[in-house]
């Protein structure tokens, strides 16, 4: 199979596989903001953003280096491997046990649930970590295939969990009557976590281990090596989750009372950021390794690649931008409850006003990692270290001066504002290092392509919704998704060429030898 038909058939399952994880997630959302109120589900949400920023810490961005050198050095598999799992495991220890430790002592968290729910969480955490590096493995090979399966399972033992525990084990109307349940409902509700990192890493390790043979390795020179390589990255990588996550965390920390209410209400609308945010991550990830091989040539090959996945990531994200900004607050209720949608009436803003804006956001992270990668894959990790601190600075800034004024909607249009400052400078510093075009006739297309779509979906969204409820939602972006699809075979914004290039077989000699087949 072509290198080309690789990447795109990867993609393709996981893209398949995210659609079945999304919808498992709706389900557990669902879920969780019927089960617990507005502000408990706050905390919980709080606990899971605390410790993503000590996850980053134990990744250290050793897993996109990882894939790299992988994709070298083939021949190396089980000796890197088996390094990166001993490294990924001591800091995954380190990390996410102090992180434990130290929620005990932050005073806006005392008397809360969040401690020991932190605690609860963190062993979870460990293990999904642990989970990571052995999916380097599929990566590598380009077969994330079972990647996605394994993903898929935790997903589906997530919502079992909790669909036992709420509708079964502790229903929520227990509460009433003694509502210190509640608290042991939430605590029940982090404990489905650890059951589903475990069923996941057992997924994943029975199939890696059919791939390439995994054990703990402790090789000093190795570990110096790749701590050397990663640490500038990994620090971007740090800096990269603080510009991200750290409104919810100021959120949680500067606005007293008022604080859980609003990261439950800001929550809601990232976690379907979250959800979908993670396809330009799949996708930069199977380029990865082709990327690299490529710019071991700089020919006009890489130029191609990157002309192909501008226009890729630009096609996969707009649609969806235009959708949720569209279908807000029809998403928002399908997903939670009431409780959470903007009621103007009431000069109440909820948390379908927060997902359009960070719609915009979105859109704008797909195209940053594209630039992102190219950086990591020309080894200048340190200019994205550099850009990073720069998002960073900024974002707390502006979140600090804003957020005791208007919370979590200044929040999301500071995440906005972030994303767009990224993107800025990766594109610049990724010119100067290697000279690409872009299809800027590609993109007109597909713009109209998108705003036809809009339109289309937004004189049809009433009736539709008023004939089917919930169910139109569904109908809905099955309808946008047609029309979107079929003006972008009208406008020639998929060409000929391109669906050949994706289908025909295109090996060259140096990927065959590589074991690219």
């Amino acid at each position: 199979m072509s290198t080309a038909r690789k990447i795109f058939s990867n993609t393709v399952v996981q893209i398949l596989g995210k659609v079945v994880i999304a919808v498992f997630s709706i389900f557990a959302v669902k879920i969780l903001t019927n089960y617990l109120s507005p502000e408990t589900y706050g905390e919980y949400n709080t606990v899971y953003i605390y410790l993503a920023f000590f996850s980053i810490i134990a990744d250290l961005g050793i897993y996109t280096i990882a894939v790299r050198e992988m994709a070298k050095n083939e021949e190396k598999v089980p000796l890197i491997i088996g390094n990166i799992l001993s490294i990924r495991t001591l800091l995954a220890t380190l990390s996410i046990g102090g992180a434990c430790f130290a929620a005990f002592f932050i005073p806006q968290y005392q008397n809360t649930v969040i401690p020991l729910g932190i605690l609860i969480s963190g062993i979870g955490t460990v293990i999904a970590l642990i989970n990571g590096v052995l999916v380097s493995v599929f990566q590598t090979y380009l077969k994330m295939q079972y990647a996605t399966l394994s993903l898929i399972v935790g997903k589906v033992v997530s919502v079992l969990g909790l669909a036992v525990i709420a509708f079964g084990l502790l229903p929520k109307e227990q509460f009433v009557s003694n509502p210190i349940l509640a608290d042991y409902g939430f605590y029940l509700t982090i404990l489905v976590g650890i059951v589903s990192s475990i069923s996941m890493v057992l997924v994943t390790l029975f199939y890696s281990k059919r791939i390439v043979t995994i054990t703990y390795k402790f090789n000093l020179d190795v570990w110096k090596r790749l701590m050397k390589e990663s640490l500038p990255y990994g620090i971007a990588l740090i800096l990269g989750t603080i510009y991200i996550r750290v409104d919810g965390l100021m959120l949680s920390l500067l606005l007293g009372e008022k604080a859980s209410a609003q990261v439950g209400l800001y929550s809601t609308a990232t976690k379907v950021i979250e959800v979908i945010n993670v396809l330009p991550i799949l996708f930069m990830s199977t380029v990865l390794p082709v990327m690299t091989r490529y710019l071991e040539d700089k020919n006009e090959k890489i130029r191609e690649l990157l002309r192909y996945s501008f226009s890729f990531l630009f096609a996969l994200g707009l649609p969806i931008f235009i959708g949720l900004a569209v279908m807000s607050y029809q998403i928002i209720y399908l997903i939670s409850s009431p409780e959470y949608l903007t009621d103007y009436a009431l000069g109440f803003i909820g948390s379908d006003w927060a997902l359009k804006v960070l719609s915009g956001a979105l859109f704008v992270s797909f195209i940053n990692n594209l630039f992102i990668y190219l950086l990591v894959s020309v080894d200048q990790q340190k200019k994205l270290l550099l850009i990073n601190s720069g998002a960073v600075l900024l974002n707390i800034l502006l979140n600090a001066c804003t957020i005791p004024f208007w919370g979590f909607q200044a929040s999301a249009v500071i995440t906005v504002v972030s994303e767009v400052f990224v993107l800025f400078w990766t594109f610049w510093v990724s010119r100067r290092y290697l000279r690409f075009s872009i299809d800027w006739a590609s993109i007109l297309k597909i713009s109209i392509a998108g705003i036809g779509m809009g339109l289309a979906v937004y004189f049809s969204k009433n009736p539709v919704i008023a004939a089917f409820q919930n169910k139109g939602i569904v109908l809905l972006m099955l309808f946008g998704g047609l029309i979107y699809v079929i003006l972008l075979i009208l406008t020639k914004a998929i060409r000929k060429e391109q669906i050949q290039m994706l289908m025909r077989r295109q090996d060259d000699e140096k990927s065959e030898k590589a074991g690219v087949k």
